[in-house]
Formats: structure tokens, sequence, C-alpha cells
């Protein structure tokens, strides 16, 4: 019953003779009846419906065999690291993982022997370039200190961190942006930017790294907002 007929139900039993005693038991007994039923409610929607979708395999002799299959062991600093991270969530359609997604052929995984084979777009460090440097582009107001990323970077890649002071004010004025920025303010280009950055190469550098807090993007790729891009042809990012 609705609250409208619960309170129309009160509303006739004097008339039809109740007692003040009965009148006070039906509305405490229809009151708690709501309070249940609204309870009830809230409780329906905050429960979660169950995610379905492909999961990945993540048990132990699936890592097991994904590490040692042909590949050097595994580090003790990344097997300290197995607790950190939680699992997987199932690949929702619109996840990479996802039914009829791109990404649906990588389903098999990639063993470490794989990983660590060079080829196309893949490079690794190397005993004459084995440094990451770090290099701030353009506003980095409100990005973590340099010596922080660095520290973290380093515990990360198990590589030497350095830093590089900022590219002059005419570089920086010289990199590209795209001035719409997709409505949202002007955005660095990342060609500009790569271009820039392997200028600014040192010969022991693995890797060039830029980081800045402007919005970033490759219009001529038509990717509008980008976390990162990076540039693996000539081992810079």
């Amino acid at each position: 019953m609705s609250e409208a007929a619960d309170q129309a139900q009160v509303q006739f039993m004097l008339p039809m003779g109740s007692s003040a005693e009965q009148v006070d038991a039906t509305v405490a007994r229809l009151a708690d009846k709501q309070a249940s039923k609204k309870s009830s409610v809230t409780t329906a929607a905050t429960v979660k419906p169950k995610r379905t979708g492909w999961k990945a395999p993540q048990d132990a002799t699936t890592r097991s065999k994904a590490l040692q299959d042909g590949a050097p062991p595994a580090p003790a600093t990344l097997e300290r690291c197995w607790d950190c991270f939680p699992e997987l969530p199932p690949a929702r359609s619109d996840a990479w993982l996802g039914r009829g997604s791109p990404g649906e052929k990588d389903r098999t995984g990639q063993p470490m022997k794989r990983f660590l084979q060079p080829g196309p777009h893949r490079s690794f460090p190397t005993r004459q370039r084995s440094k990451i440097y770090l290099v701030p582009l353009g506003d980095v107001s409100g990005a973590p200190p340099a010596r922080v990323f660095a520290d973290l970077l380093s515990r990360w890649c198990l590589l030497e961190v350095c830093t590089l002071p900022p590219p002059s004010g005419a570089a920086l004025r010289a990199l590209e942006r795209d001035e719409g920025g997709c409505g949202y303010g002007p955005q660095l280009e990342c060609p500009s930017a790569h271009a820039l950055l392997h200028s600014l190469r040192p010969r022991d550098a693995f890797i060039v790294l830029g980081y800045t807090m402007e919005d970033i993007c490759n219009s001529a790729k038509g990717f509008g907002f980008l976390f990162g891009e990076a540039d693996l042809d000539k081992v810079r990012a």
C-alpha cells in the first residue's frame, strides 16, 4: 500500500468506531512498514551490479609461466610488488580487452621472453645509454618536485634518473600548440615537444622524458586529449 492509502486508513478509523489506542497502534505499525520499505529501496540502490566480461587469468601459475618461460629471473624488487596491486577487473565492452575492442587479440598476454625481444618500436638501455633525463616543459606549477619525480622513476625503472634545466623561453614559445584545444584552451602538440626533447638529449640518455601540467594533444593523429605520448623510434618520450 502507498503512503496515501495508509493515511486514508488512519483518517477513517475514528469515524468507523476505532479507539484512540487502536489508531495509535495502527499509525506506529504503518510507520514501521514505511521505514522498512524505504530501507529496502536504499539497500537495493547501493548494491552495485556485478560486472561481467572477460577476466584475465591472474593466478600464481599463469604469472610464474609468463615470467620464467625462457626469460631471466624476475628481480626480487618486482616479486615483492605482487601484493601491492589489486586484480584487474573484468573487461567491459568499452575496455581495451573487451569483446569486439581492438585489444581483444591481446588476451593471450605477453610473456617476459617476448617483451625482452628487440624489434620495431622497442629498445632497451645499454651501458652507453642507461639514464633517464627529466625535462620540465612549459607550465609545471602543481606538479610534484622534480626530485620526487626522479626518485619514483628510479625506484620503478631501476635506472639512474637525472634532471635537465627547463628549455629556453624561445624554445618553449616555439612549441606548437592547438590554440582551440577542443574548447578548453590551448594544448601542447606532442610531435613538437618530441622534437625539442630529441634536440636536448645527452649522449648517455636512454630516455628524455618531458613533463608538464598543460594539456597535450596530437592533432595530426586525431588525439584531442592525451595523458602522454612516446616516440619509441627515436628512443625518447
